[in-house]
């Protein structure tokens, strides 16, 4: 789904039907949709094409119904980006890709990062405090400051490459995240 409207609209929606052994059966293109009810989508000017043994098959057909869909409220959380859902919304959002056999990597560190989160905060207050109450002979409190916001920063940093690193090895994301 490209597009979420108000009022349950979608646009630019692609559906691909797979069989048992994971080959595509089925494409669907449809220009436009709507919600109908709980788990009920209903696509207009729909673009079939079906792939079978005896070969491909394309057609046009006025209307397509798709039953066990998303409701209004999953597409609008399904178009949002990871890091803007809540740690509920993330769990269930994983447990749903998970269920249609899709990847969930993206959603899986996300809510990590937000698990995690409330421990690394004391960690970096105290680290934070290493700066704070150190020896004012050694080094000014601007060099001090610098050096802290340097450490905090290649903090994060390497949270967030760590991150990204587990989507690309396939890693589970609770062993890279700090």
């Amino acid at each position: 789904v490209a597009q979420v409207f108000s009022g349950g609209r979608v646009a630019d929606v692609e559906v691909f039907e797979f069989d048992e052994q994971g080959a595509m059966r089925r494409f669907i293109s449809a220009s436009q949709g709507h919600i109908r009810g709980p788990g009920l989508l209903v696509l207009t000017d729909v673009d079939a094409t079906d792939i079978t043994r005896e070969g491909i098959v394309q057609r046009v057909v006025p209307e397509h119904r798709i039953e066990e869909f998303l409701s209004p409220g999953q597409i609008e959380v399904a178009e949002l980006p990871p890091e803007s859902l809540s740690v509920s919304d993330l769990y269930l959002s994983i447990r749903m890709l998970e269920r249609r056999g899709q990847n969930a990597d993206r959603h899986l560190l996300a809510f990590w990062q937000k698990i995690c989160l409330p421990a690394t905060i004391p960690v970096m207050m105290l680290l934070s405090l290493t700066f704070l109450f150190g020896p004012t002979r050694v080094r000014n409190a601007w060099q001090r400051i610098m050096l802290g916001l340097l450490i905090g920063t290649l903090a994060y940093l390497l949270n967030r490459i760590m991150g990204q690193l587990s989507l690309v090895l396939h890693l589970p994301a609770p062993w890279l995240i700090l």
